[in-house]
């Protein structure tokens, strides 16, 4: 990964100071790189080949200097399903704002098994349709864990976005992103799938979208954004799993020279006496900490993704011993999220 290596970025009096918390980054990172994203993986059958068909795609046009736009869209389009596709991801994290209880893997479950019985909302989004998607979604997640009034609001602006996609802008959702050209631009697009007055969720499953559709190892759509580099202005969603492993791993420490926060974090945890001594940290408080240090990863996106996996899957049960980064990790225990 020459073309993301944090040392070059770094002024050699630096370097030296904070060089073992920059290989934590970087081991977060890279495993970020070869961790699918958790939509991904729990895709409906008919679906589930689509993503690994549009990077095949993406790599081929990249690689030829002289197509033009309309040949790159045909491209796409010769791979069955990819609209379908477009709209599930879209449709998923419509879904997730409108849930009270959020549980992933469960939710990606539900909507897997539903799938047949919903894809023709997915196809062709009707109003009126809306109700029998939402019982059929309550009905194996959980009637009390969903939040009626809002998830009908989230479908309805899922309808809403897809068909003013198709009827005003004449053209398919994947379509429609492959156009997008600055990271800005897209982000702010994608709104149309979103209330105006959007909550904290809804911003987390906005960048989720851009996320996906943004990244090459996810599903390469927004062509421009990734071929410039336009990609690693994405702002990291900052939850409670990103941050732990942020912080226990010591992967902030690459901070320190730079933040009077992160240095009085790092005094403390030098003078914290045993590992019973806990250190409460704040989510709210740190979520610039952990944003700055996925920027400075230079790929915020797969470091987002590999300290949410591993955050996910080890730090939060304290599975040290199978953590692939725990030859690296500085492992403060002390640090507890809240």
């Amino acid at each position: 990964m020459s073309e993301l290596d944090i040392r070059r970025r770094v002024k050699p009096h630096k370097l030296r100071e904070i060089e073992p918390y920059i290989t934590i980054v970087e081991r977060i990172r890279d495993y970020g790189a070869i961790t699918p994203e958790l939509v991904l993986q729990h895709l409906p059958p008919e679906l589930e080949h689509v993503p690994e068909r549009v990077r095949e795609v993406f790599n081929e046009v990249v690689r030829r200097r002289n197509i033009t736009f309309a040949e790159i869209v045909t491209q796409y389009r010769n791979i069955p399903r990819i609209d379908i596709l477009t709209r599930h991801i879209i449709l998923y994290e419509c879904v997730t704002c409108g849930v009270k209880d959020l549980r992933t893997e469960a939710l990606l479950e539900v909507l897997r098994d539903v799938y047949p019985r919903i894809v023709d909302f997915i196809e062709n989004p009707e109003y009126r349709d809306i109700d029998r998607v939402i019982d059929e979604i309550a009905s194996r997640y959980g009637e009390s864990r969903i939040d009626r009034a809002r998830l009908t609001q989230h479908l309805v602006k899922f309808a809403y976005g897809v068909r003013k996609i198709v009827r005003a802008y004449k053209c398919d959702v994947f379509e429609w992103l492959m156009r997008k050209k600055k990271y800005r631009e897209l982000e702010q697009d994608l709104r149309i799938f979103f209330p105006r007055k959007m909550s904290e969720r809804d911003r987390r499953a906005l960048r989720a979208i851009v996320r996906i559709f943004s990244h090459r190892t996810n599903v390469p759509i927004a062509i421009f954004i990734i071929r410039s580099g336009e990609y690693r202005k994405y702002v990291s969603t900052v939850d409670m799993y990103t941050a732990l492993t942020t912080m226990r791993s010591g992967a902030f420490l690459i901070m320190k020279l730079d933040s009077k926060k992160v240095a009085e974090l790092e005094q403390r945890l030098l003078a914290s006496s045993s590992s019973e001594d806990k250190i409460i940290v704040r989510l709210c408080s740190i979520r610039g900490i952990v944003r700055a240090v996925a920027r400075l990863s230079l790929d915020p996106i797969l470091y987002e993704r590999g300290a949410f996996t591993i955050g996910y899957r080890y730090c939060a049960g304290e599975r040290c011993g199978e953590c692939p980064i725990r030859d690296v990790c500085k492992k403060f225990k002390p640090i507890v999220i809240k």
